[in-house]
């Protein structure tokens, strides 16, 4: 017995001085600690809930299409899916960790579906130039039609955004502005926040990332 004793406080103190040093310790028999596999189960059920999600967006009676994002090195960073709605277009971006730099980020759609050029080539805003109409969905004579929120890119980890606008179709439905027109369409993602009232591009900055829709 006074083996056993010896023995159980010789347990103890080994996990006090590990817990002292910051280590981990169980005593025999005790359950595993199963934080690590709760945190994986959750990240699995995120991402299962992200692909019904998207299946969902996609498989829209009134039309989706969807391309990849590119940063200016040419590398894949994410997906936007764009699907045609009764009264404009929802926009879902998907990001891989650390596709942007952290923080705000202006997202405008452009008036040609390329990416080329460093994607100066995908040009203005759609609907800039238009009689009357200024960049900014908080200008009096705004906004575009390829005026959008801007989107926030954390430091970490896989993420993303849902935008929505009413100025915008596929296919041009209700004289919206088309999409899929014979040029295509750009959405690019610019480097600072937009701050939806400065022209031309509400202080946006340079263009980072850029995913190009047309009817091929």
């Amino acid at each position: 017995m006074i083996r056993n004793v010896l023995l159980a406080a010789g347990l103890i103190g080994s996990a006090l001085a590990l817990s002292g040093c910051g280590g981990r310790f169980s005593l025999p028999g005790a359950p595993a600690d199963s934080r690590p596999e709760r945190a994986s189960q959750e990240r699995d059920r995120d991402r299962e809930r992200d692909r019904d999600r998207d299946q969902e967006v996609a498989s829209s009676p009134l039309g989706a299409t969807e391309a990849q994002i590119f940063d200016t090195e040419g590398a894949a960073i994410g997906t936007a899916t764009l699907t045609e709605g009764s009264a404009g277009v929802l926009i879902r971006l998907n990001f891989n960790a650390g596709g942007l730099p952290a923080g705000w980020h202006g997202v405008h759609l452009h008036e040609v579906g390329t990416c080329a050029d460093a994607f100066r080539a995908s040009g203005a805003h759609v609907g800039h130039g238009q009689r009357k109409v200024r960049h900014g969905l908080l200008n009096p004579d705004g906004p575009e039609a390829g005026d959008l929120p801007s989107i926030f890119a954390p430091a970490s980890g896989d993420f993303g955004a849902e935008l929505y606008s009413p100025f915008v179709s596929l296919h041009g439905e209700g004289d919206r502005a088309a999409i899929l027109d014979g040029d295509g369409t750009a959405l690019i993602i610019h480097e600072n926040s937009d701050d939806q009232a400065t022209q031309p591009i509400g202080g946006a900055g340079g263009r980072i990332a850029c995913a190009a829709f047309t009817r091929d």
